[in-house]
């Protein structure tokens, strides 16, 4: 894969991978890239490759970075999206639902939502705040979750 300068018509920087999916960071100073089962984050300007994300069951087919530049969500043939803290490199959530191939993945503008097409031709909106899906079960559970659950769903024990 290439990055060029348009204007001067010259290859900018080179990254030895075929790309599947790619989208630049809200800075425009890292770009991440899609290509086999990994995703990768690349330096723009050197080329250097600042991380791998790798957890996905087969082809990693799509990524996008959060508006904060926080968090790289990935789209996989596994059907799943999956979360991945930038930085650290650790896996935050996988959302599961889609009945194939994930292939598209775009933030809301304040990144509060994630939304994912599929092959299967469904378009799903993931709400990821926390607090806003925590009031939503309480809404619509009609029991309490379990402290398994808490830690599953939850990360953490259940909020009182």
């Amino acid at each position: 894969m290439k990055i060029w300068d348009w204007e001067n018509r010259e290859t900018l920087t080179q990254i030895p991978v075929v790309a599947e999916g790619i989208d630049f960071d809200p800075s425009g100073r890292r770009i991440a890239i899609a290509h086999g089962g990994l995703a990768g984050i690349w330096d723009v300007d050197t080329g250097r490759k600042l991380g791998t994300f790798a957890g996905h069951e087969g082809e990693v087919w799509d990524v996008a970075f959060s508006p904060d530049e926080s968090v790289l969500a990935t789209a996989g043939s596994d059907r799943t999206v999956r979360l991945w803290d930038v930085d650290t490199g650790v896996q935050r959530l996988v959302l599961r639902g889609h009945e194939l191939i994930v292939g598209r993945l775009a933030f809301s503008p304040d990144g509060s939502k994630l939304a994912s097409g599929a092959l299967d031709g469904t378009a799903r909106v993931w709400a990821l705040d926390l607090d806003g899906l925590i009031k939503i079960a309480r809404r619509e559970l009609t029991r309490e979750l379990t402290e398994a659950e808490c830690r599953q769903y939850l990360h953490g024990a259940c909020p009182t």
